[in-house]
């Protein structure tokens, strides 16, 4: 005789519940609205059911499963492709949401899969005959280290994970540039998990400091932000540039031909809106049908900067 457990987890929509797991390659083995909503959903040998609850808060949800594969690496990239198909991107925060996959210390190669109403998918294959945890170190900068990637990759806790780096950053404890470097690293990706933005700009920039303190110290030039890393000058080719080159009746139909950079000096700006929304390229109507052109001054530079030729034929064209 054999036996077989299948968890029952609560949700708020059991159609909502349905779309998400239908993404992941689940097909659907029981649907009932009435008198209460249940839903069944199967893959494989993995069988999970719900029941729709309204009153269900996803944020306090404490429900778990544990599910043992022999092919960890194809099923996450099956959820991974089911996820971006579905959603347009691999949602890493909030709910729904998906870990990275990781090979734990305790001869575990998992990830982590949280549903829309905050069930814990917890998928794993084993890739060690010893699943004990590796001993904790003795030395309180790797023993933090050590604890806050057991929480925050293992079981997902970034708020116990951020608290345990805070401590180490706030300690006064003597830490080595890399050490440091780490640690505003792996409490900056905590700070994300979070959705603590302003703090994560600020870790980003003390980390970015350290980094560029190391090449300063080893002899190295840092490179600044937006430069290639070529060591050859990029040629600059753009519109500007080229414009400056011309002269005459060219450097007019250059001038005209598309709206300036809004970032350019004020001198050789104009408003960056379409070319024919523009007074100063299209001639207007004025009253009594004589043509003019509008308020635009930087058009009547260079048209003076045609020469005679060209005033000439503006005058005329306006007689």
């Amino acid at each position: 005789m054999g036996e077989k457990a299948i968890p029952i987890f609560p949700c708020r929509s059991i159609q909502s519940t349905w779309d998400f797991y239908r993404a992941l390659g689940f097909e659907q083995t029981t649907w009932q609205t009435r008198p209460n909503p249940y839903l069944a959903v199967r893959r494989g040998d993995v069988e999970l059911q719900f029941f729709g609850w309204k009153k269900h808060d996803p944020a306090a949800s404490m429900n778990m499963c544990y599910i043992t594969t022999t092919e960890v690496d194809a099923l996450y990239e099956a959820f991974r492709g089911g996820l971006r198909e579905a959603l347009g991107r691999v949602p890493t925060r909030g709910l729904p949401r998906l870990s990275a996959l990781r090979d734990m210390s305790y001869g575990v190669r998992q990830f982590l899969l949280s549903d829309p109403d905050g069930l814990q998918l917890r998928i794993g294959q084993a890739i060690s005959d010893d699943t004990r945890h590796a001993p904790i170190p003795e030395e309180k900068v790797a023993r933090a280290f050590h604890m806050a990637a057991l929480l925050g990759e293992s079981k997902g806790d970034h708020l116990a994970a951020s608290r345990i780096l805070d401590r180490l950053l706030r300690s006064g404890e003597a830490l080595s540039p890399s050490e440091r470097l780490k640690a505003l690293v792996l409490r900056a990706d905590a700070a994300a998990h979070l959705e603590e933005w302003p703090l994560v700009r600020a870790l980003v920039a003390e980390a970015r400091a350290i980094g560029l303190g190391r090449l300063v110290r080893a002899g190295r030039r840092p490179r600044p932000p937006g430069r290639p890393r070529s060591r050859r000058p990029r040629r600059r080719s753009g519109f500007i540039d080229r414009r400056r080159a011309l002269t005459g009746p060219a450097r007019v139909r250059t001038l005209v031909s598309r709206p300036l950079d809004v970032d350019r000096p004020a001198c050789d700006r104009r408003a960056a809106q379409p070319v024919w929304d523009r007074e100063d390229v299209h001639p207007r109507v004025a009253p009594g049908g004589v043509r003019c052109w509008g308020r635009g001054w930087g058009l009547l530079w260079a048209t003076l900067s045609t020469g005679a030729v060209g005033l000439w034929r503006e005058f005329a064209h306006r007689v």
